[in-house]
């Protein structure tokens, strides 16, 4: 955690506090500052529960362990809001809120924060309907199909998304790229293999 706190303070430093450490890659148009935005701020049915009985009980009766589960669950609603301001542009983020957005993005990974707030029931849930859509699909569809959420031209689109569509737009779109990726490498490989083809015919 402090070598990467050094290593973003010292990159604001070097560039005047304007350096981009937060990944800006996009999943059609939605950024992984606005996926921990809106999963740290997400309490499904259980953790309300848990969350209503912990706060219902003195400082006195809480356990080590307890008291730190209460601070975790401050701690994300704490970079929900944080997160909001800075990729929803709703104030200016101070250098220091910069700075502890990029360190909490660069050592949590979304996909597991993802599925710590689903159910087994609803990650199988939505892993089937990820599955029978990439299978059963083209490309094309697909792609029609994550551009119906409309996140290309409402910057609230996907913040209006259910927690469900959201895992499923997270994992299609990353297939999709994926998919789209390994083919260009494909087309580029056999590019480079008919080129050199062609060069040892020549040479014959």
């Amino acid at each position: 955690m402090k070598s990467i706190d050094k290593i973003i303070k010292k990159e604001l430093k070097k560039k005047g506090n304007k350096s981009k450490i937060i990944p800006n890659n996009l999943l059609y148009n939605v950024s992984v500052d606005m996926e921990f935005a809106k999963w740290l701020g997400y309490e499904n049915k259980n953790i309300k529960e848990r969350k209503k009985y912990l706060l219902s009980l003195s400082i006195e009766e809480l356990n080590k362990k307890q008291i730190e589960e209460l601070k975790e669950y401050n701690e994300e609603i704490i970079y929900s809001n944080l997160l909001n301001k800075y990729a929803y542009h709703l104030e200016e983020c101070s250098d220091e809120e910069y700075t502890l957005c990029a360190i909490y993005i660069n050592t949590h990974s979304i996909e597991e924060l993802m599925k710590s707030k689903l159910s087994n029931d609803e990650i199988k849930y939505c892993n089937e309907v990820i599955t029978k859509l990439f299978m059963n699909t083209n490309k094309s569809e697909l792609n029609e199909y994550l551009m119906s959420f409309n996140t290309l031209y409402d910057i609230n689109a996907y913040k209006n998304m259910s927690m469900l569509d959201s895992y499923i737009f997270h994992q299609l779109s990353k297939l999709l790229i994926q998919n789209n990726i390994i083919s260009i490498n494909d087309q580029i490989n056999n590019s480079n293999n008919i080129k050199i083809y062609a060069l040892n015919y020549q040479a014959n």
